[in-house]
C-alpha cells in the first residue's frame, strides 16, 4: 500500500502508493498491512477453530504487540494484518471441513509462495 514505517518519523499519513519493496530506497514504505501479523493469525486461526483453543489468538496477538513495540508498524497496520490473516486462516479451515469441494493449494517455489484454488 506504500505506507511509511513509524521508525521513519514521517507520520502515519505518509504514503507512496505502488512503491516496490524490491527497491532499497522504497522498502520503508511497506508497513501496511503487517505481513508478520498476517502470517501469525493465518497460522493460529485453523488450530484455534479446530481444537476450540481461542487462547491461540492471544499468541498471535503477541506478534501485533512485538511489531508495534519495536516501532516497525502502526497499530492499524497490525490490525489490518490480523484481519487478513484471520480471514485466510478461516478460509483454509472452512475449505478443509467441506467434503467434496475443491481445496486451496499452497505452491512453494524458489520465486515465492503462491495460492492456487480451483473454484469450479
Amino acid at each position: 500500500m506504500g505506507r511509511a514505517r513509524p521508525e521513519q518519523n514521517t507520520g502515519s499519513h505518509d504514503f507512496k502508493p505502488f512503491s516496490s519493496s524490491l527497491n532499497p530506497t522504497s522498502s520503508v514504505y511497506d508497513a501496511f498491512p503487517s505481513g508478520h501479523t498476517m502470517v501469525a493469525w493465518a497460522v493460529a486461526t485453523p488450530f484455534a477453530l479446530e481444537y476450540n483453543a481461542p487462547w491461540l489468538y492471544g499468541v498471535a496477538g503477541l506478534t501485533n504487540l512485538a511489531r508495534i513495540g519495536t516501532n516497525k508498524h502502526w497499530v492499524s497496520d497490525t490490525v489490518a494484518g490480523s484481519l487478513l490473516g484471520y480471514g485466510i486462516g478461516r478460509l483454509f479451515w472452512e475449505s478443509s471441513r467441506a467434503p467434496g469441494r475443491n481445496k486451496p493449494n499452497v505452491l512453494i517455489s524458489p520465486s515465492g509462495v503462491k495460492l492456487s484454488w480451483d473454484l469450479y
